[in-house]
């Protein structure tokens, strides 16, 4: 009899988890499951575009400059490069004018971003201009 006992109380203490408790942890791992496909997926395609809008804008910055020192015809040097690649307003302030207006400027919307720096070299590598 004290064998049936001892048997009876390890059945006891073994207690598994209801039904109730297995659908609310499978359902929980279900949840995760979907949030962390959703998280990853959302991550890598925006990742994607942002990278894609990056290289546009660097390849746009680097054709800009390319035609703006283009006219130099590989005489480069700080002054020319800077003539080139600076804006110049030689309408008096406070004209209206779309010449005088900065922002229409292709060459400074491009440079104008933290993130994009240009160095200009000449024929002897030497740095020739320099925006950081």
């Amino acid at each position: 009899m004290s064998e049936t006992t001892i048997n009876d109380t390890t059945v006891k203490k073994r207690h598994r988890l209801s039904v109730k408790w297995k659908w609310a942890l499978g359902s929980a791992v279900g949840v995760f499951l979907i949030f962390l496909a959703f998280s990853i997926l959302l991550f890598k395609g925006m990742s994607g575009v942002l990278l894609q809008q990056e290289r546009t804008h660097v390849n746009n910055t680097v054709d800009t400059v390319i035609s703006r020192v283009d006219n130099l015809q590989g005489h480069f040097n700080s002054d020319s490069v800077s003539d080139a690649l600076q804006p110049s307003l030689s309408q008096p302030s406070g004209s209206i004018s779309d010449n005088a207006n900065i922002y229409q400027n292709s060459l400074i919307t491009d440079l104008s971003r933290d993130s994009t720096g240009v160095t200009v070299y000449n024929a002897k590598k030497r740095n020739c201009f320099q925006i950081a």
